[in-house]
């Protein structure tokens, strides 16, 4: 399956001389593959996945290296996105946050709260300058969400200087679990100046067409939405 490229290593996307990345022009002219959590995807991971989700992926291309990695709960996975053997350009990962069923408000507010007081400080404890620039309820396609920009500085000799993070809780039709999705993005490669830019990259064409498929129930029995 091309979506899991298991051979490839993250190593690969290291620091290297930067050239001109335009995200939209990368992604009309990359192959797209229907990628997701999904069963097959689970049985790489060390614990059933909560949440089932879809999602369009640009594939591997001359302009753009794709690695995806499964990861252990509370993560489903994280997609790195770079130069072909240059400058990891951004990083998309998912997450299992468990919200008390409630009203849509209160959950929304509480995942809100949880992303900026817990989930920001913890994303970036070891850099500096971290700042949260706005926190604003949102709507993904037809699943309530709330969504963070933040900003930090990635200092040291490896260190990618301003990075960018974009946070987006999501609400599934159903039950307790709430999706959480990140990204990371180098500021010097993509070059953002609106916070719509910061939506255009490539975890913010991700999110656009995510769809929740299944999740599991109390029993542990996997329930279609």
């Amino acid at each position: 399956m091309r979506f899991f490229h298991a051979v490839l290593a993250a190593a690969c996307l290291c620091a290297a001389p930067v050239h001109a990345f335009d995200v939209r022009q990368i992604l009309e002219s990359s192959g797209v593959l229907n990628a997701g959590m999904n069963a097959e995807f689970d049985r790489n991971r060390d614990s059933p996945a909560q949440l089932y989700f879809d999602f369009l992926l640009p594939d591997d291309s001359d302009a753009l290296r794709v690695v995806v990695r499964p990861g252990d709960d509370p993560s489903y996975m994280t997609i790195f996105l770079g130069q072909p053997g240059g400058a990891l350009v951004e990083t998309v990962s998912f997450l299992h946050v468990p919200v008390p069923e409630a009203s849509t408000e209160q959950r929304i507010g509480g995942i809100g709260r949880a992303m900026q007081d817990v989930f920001f400080p913890m994303l970036t404890q070891r850099h500096s300058e971290a700042s949260v620039m706005r926190v604003t309820d949102a709507m993904l396609g037809p699943y309530p969400a709330v969504e963070l920009l933040g900003r930090y500085e990635e200092g040291g000799e490896s260190g990618r200087g301003l990075i960018y993070v974009r946070m987006l809780g999501i609400l599934p039709p159903a039950g307790e679990n709430t999706l959480l999705l990140y990204s990371l993005m180098n500021a010097g490669i993509l070059k953002p100046e609106t916070a719509a830019d910061l939506a255009n990259s490539f975890g913010g064409y991700i999110a656009r067409s995510l769809q929740f498929v299944a999740r599991r129930d109390a029993d542990g029995d996997m329930v279609p939405f």
